[in-house]
Order: structure tokens, then C-alpha cells, then sequence
């Protein structure tokens, strides 16, 4: 009896984000087959304060919980926009 083995991977919800994770995703099971892929799409303080200018949120605004959420586990990767780093 064989199991998937699944893995989750977190990105931001907006459409840039999921698009560039769809691609991502195509890609890894081509290369991986027999690998589930799982998107969990996570809000970020700057997705929370979209009224907020980007200066007052601070260095992270947009990748801080998809970081947080790779070292609790609840992900096995993350997807970042080159332009949400800082």
C-alpha cells in the first residue's frame, strides 16, 4: 500500500501571488509526480491594511506570516513575489 505524501505550500492570497504558485506548482508535479500539492493562500499585514501606506507597515509587511507560518509547520514551502521581499 503506498501513500501520497502531500505537501502544503503558503503564499499571499492576491491574484499575482496564486497565479505565480499555480506555475510553481505545475512545475513541481512534473517533477515530482507522485507528490499532492496543497495551496494555502495567507493573509498579510500588508493584505490587513491595504489603506496603510507600504512605509508604515514596515520591512516584511508582505511576506512576515508566510515566514511564520513555515517555522510553526503549517507549511512545507512558501511562494514570495521577488517585489514583497524587502
Amino acid at each position: 500500500m503506498s501513500t501520497t505524501h502531500t505537501i502544503t505550500i503558503g503564499t499571499r492570497g492576491s491574484a499575482l501571488a496564486m497565479r505565480q504558485t499555480g506555475i510553481v506548482v505545475e512545475m513541481l508535479k512534473a517533477a515530482h509526480p507522485g507528490v499532492r500539492f496543497t495551496v494555502k493562500g495567507i493573509a498579510s499585514a500588508g493584505d490587513r491594511q491595504p489603506e496603510e501606506p507600504i512605509e508604515n507597515l514596515g520591512i516584511g509587511a508582505f511576506v512576515k506570516e508566510l515566514q511564520v507560518a513555515l517555522l510553526r509547520g503549517d507549511i512545507d514551502l512558501a511562494v514570495h513575489s521577488l517585489k514583497d521581499l524587502p
